[in-house]
């Protein structure tokens, strides 16, 4: 097909809709219609170290984008339908954030911290929107304690609640707090 057989067929298809609606349009606008996004806290039942913070907290803010009226929709999309679903939620944004920092650090990027925010809102956003996801981490063996280091002591979390440790001061310490705390559930 040559360029000037294109161009007549553009022609002849902006003469057939001049003057009408898109449809497309129209059915974007409508399919999109009822979302709406919104921020809501959710409240833990515990309070909840915050890795690489030193901070705990009793209350999470989640924004998502969902339906106005969610009994339309499944009731888990981007919502916390738990206190562990929450905390799930909590580990997606610092992991996503924590990405973000260190990708703008190494490629020099430049990002404000309210750019990085904004960034891992939207991405966080998007995959609780279309996704099942699950704190996982494959890399622990089923017999041992998720534990790390950070600059105030050795953290472990609870593999079921997934409440982390208070500070340790060795990873074993950090470990029997686990086992500890995962008995009394």
């Amino acid at each position: 097909m040559t360029a000037d057989s294109e161009e007549s067929k553009d022609r002849r298809r902006s003469r057939r809709t001049a003057g009408k609606p898109d449809r497309r349009q129209d059915k974007i606008a409508q399919i999109d219609a009822p979302l709406q996004r919104r921020t809501s806290e959710v409240t833990l039942g515990m309070p909840v170290f915050v890795p690489f913070t030193g901070r705990t907290t009793s209350a999470i803010p989640v924004e998502v984008t969902g339906y106005a009226d969610d009994s339309a929709v499944r009731q888990d999309v981007g919502m916390a339908e738990s206190e562990r679903q929450a905390r799930v939620i909590a580990l997606l944004e610092d992991n996503v954030r924590t990405e973000l920092e260190v990708v703008n650090g190494m490629l020099d990027l430049g990002l404000s911290d309210a750019a990085i925010e904004r960034l891992m809102e939207g991405v966080t956003s998007g995959v609780l929107y279309a996704f099942d996801i699950d704190w996982a981490p494959n890399w622990v063996k089923s017999d041992q304690v998720h534990t790390w280091q950070e600059a105030v002591g050795w953290f472990g979390r609870c593999p079921q609640c997934l409440m982390d440790s208070p500070p340790s001061t060795s990873r074993e310490e950090a470990s029997a707090w686990v086992r500890d705390h995962e008995s009394s559930h």
